[in-house]
Parts: structure tokens; sequence; C-alpha cells
């Protein structure tokens, strides 16, 4: 009974949990559930192996089933889907080892790409935005009564300016996007 029951709880854990943790120590070897974000961090990881381990016992269940003749003779007696999935956690395994997966330290993570339009922008967005400010601050200017023509038309050849600066950055932000 005892037996039976170690059994049952040591072939769940092969089937749902330990081929899918091995490869996600694997995959992302610098994972800690440590820190700040450990809390985040060991859901993600639980989520993930659960996944993996999922995803391997369908794909060799699958396999079996259709690669070999007869069908998949899924007994107690004949255990070749754990024996399998042991041997892709003991791989997984040997990867994460290898990738660092279990040092002290972690490996550093890969960097990001930045996404398209992303990067040096924030220069771009405040100069855009103090051009507009200052356009409005010549508008304002303009609305006002008394003005001399001779400032009017200064202000006017100021605000054409701005205006032209304006759409060249705007060409330009627009020109990141779409490279």
């Amino acid at each position: 009974m005892i037996l039976d029951l170690l059994e049952a709880i040591a072939g769940g854990a092969l089937l749902l949990a330990l081929p899918g943790l091995a490869w996600t120590r694997a995959l992302f070897p610098e994972w800690r559930i440590r820190g700040a974000w450990a809390i985040t961090r060991a859901v993600e990881t639980a989520t993930t192996a659960f996944l993996i381990s999922l995803s391997l016992t369908i794909l060799v269940g699958f396999g079996l089933t259709f690669g070999s003749n007869g069908g998949f003779p899924a007994t107690w007696t004949d255990p070749l889907l754990e024996t399998i999935l042991a041997a892709i956690a003991l791989v997984g395994l040997a990867v994460a080892w290898a990738r660092g997966g279990f040092a002290r330290d972690p490996p550093p993570a890969p960097p990001l790409e930045p996404a398209p339009g992303s990067g040096t922008t924030a220069p771009l967005l405040e100069e855009l935005a103090l051009v507009r400010r200052d356009g409005r601050r010549i508008e304002h200017r303009l609305r006002r009564r008394g003005l001399p023509e001779r400032e009017r038309d200064r202000l006017g050849r100021e605000l054409e300016a701005l205006r032209s600066r304006e759409a060249a950055l705007r060409r330009r932000r627009e020109g990141e996007f779409a490279g």
C-alpha cells in the first residue's frame, strides 16, 4: 500500500513537475526565488514548470501512441512513459547545470532588444513638447492688441520656423516607428 502510494507520487511528479522544472532551470538559469520578486518568480517558475511538464507528457504520450504499431501499452508493468520523462528531466538538469541554473550567483539575463520606436525617444519628445509650448506662447502674444507691425512680423516668422521644426520632429519620430 505504501509502495503504491510512493509509486503514484513519483509518477505524478514525473508527469507534472520534474521535467518541466529541469527545463525551466535550463531555459531561464537567471531566475532566482529570492529578493523583492520572490513570490512573483516562484509563481512564474511553478507555472512554467507545470506547463512544460504537461506539454512534454502529451508529446511523449502522443509519440508512443502513434509510433508503435499496436498502440501504447499504458500499464503499471511497462513504465515506458515515466522512463522517457525521467530521461528528459535528466537531460534538462544537465543543460541547466551547464548554463549555471544551479550556481550560487545567477548568470546575467540576456539583454532585451529595444522595441521599434523606443530607445532614445525621450529627448525627441521633450524637444517636441518645448517647440509646441514656444509656439503656443508666440500665438498668444500675436493675439494681443496694440502690438507693433514690426514685432508682429518677427513673431510670425518665429512661429513659422517653430511649425517647420515641429513638422521635422514629427517626421523623425514617425521614421523611428516605421524603421
